[in-house]
């Protein structure tokens, strides 16, 4: 990315690009002009802030990219899905040099994995590594309920399921964990015989 004040035109630096590409037939040069100070490269978008005189960078996708990825229903190892959100996300941290950038990039990794059937705790762990790895951390908005474990004792499969359905309709971020008299080492662990 090369910013420089010029007195020629774009077309005096497109007849330059049209007189390096004959030279050799093999190597061809193309000319693109910044749109609004910024500029794409690779998975990279540069932009230049005029006010601040002070270049970011931020993850860039291109408009034609189809937001299609390896479905999580395929047939292939679970660490190579995994990895694949991994990487994703480690790359946006990785080009993004502002908190804003990598939050709109992040929110956009997570649209495009949920719409290809990722679940959620994938796409968090996966977040969350990235995160930890580039030694990050991104301040979601989002509105998330806290959760209240509520620990209820375990009589019978019928009046627990009454007992959920009432918490249920209850519209309260309530879950119930569920504890036995004894621990369930001694209730499954076979009886001695002597």
């Amino acid at each position: 990315f090369i910013r420089a004040r010029s007195r020629y035109s774009a077309m005096d630096s497109n007849c330059n690009s049209t007189a390096a590409n004959q030279v050799n037939p093999h190597i061809q040069f193309t000319l693109e002009l910044p749109d609004d100070d910024s500029l794409p490269f690779l998975d990279t978008l540069t932009s230049y802030d005029r006010q601040s005189r002070k270049f970011f960078t931020s993850l860039y996708t291109k408009p034609i990219h189809s937001g299609h990825v390896l479905p999580f229903v395929s047939h292939v190892p679970e660490q190579r899905k995994e990895s694949t959100v991994f990487t994703e996300f480690n790359r946006a941290l990785q080009v993004s040099s502002t908190t804003e950038s990598k939050l709109k990039s992040s929110t956009s990794i997570r649209k495009k994995f949920r719409s290809n059937g990722y679940p959620t705790p994938v796409i968090d762990e996966a977040e969350r590594r990235a995160m930890y790895q580039n030694n990050t951390n991104i301040t979601r908005t989002e509105n998330k309920k806290k959760v209240i474990y509520m620990k209820v004792p375990f009589v019978d499969a019928r009046t627990y399921t009454e007992f959920r359905r009432i918490v249920s309709r209850s519209g309260l971020p309530i879950r119930l964990v569920t504890k036995t008299q004894q621990p369930l080492k001694f209730l499954l662990r076979k009886p001695n015989k002597m």
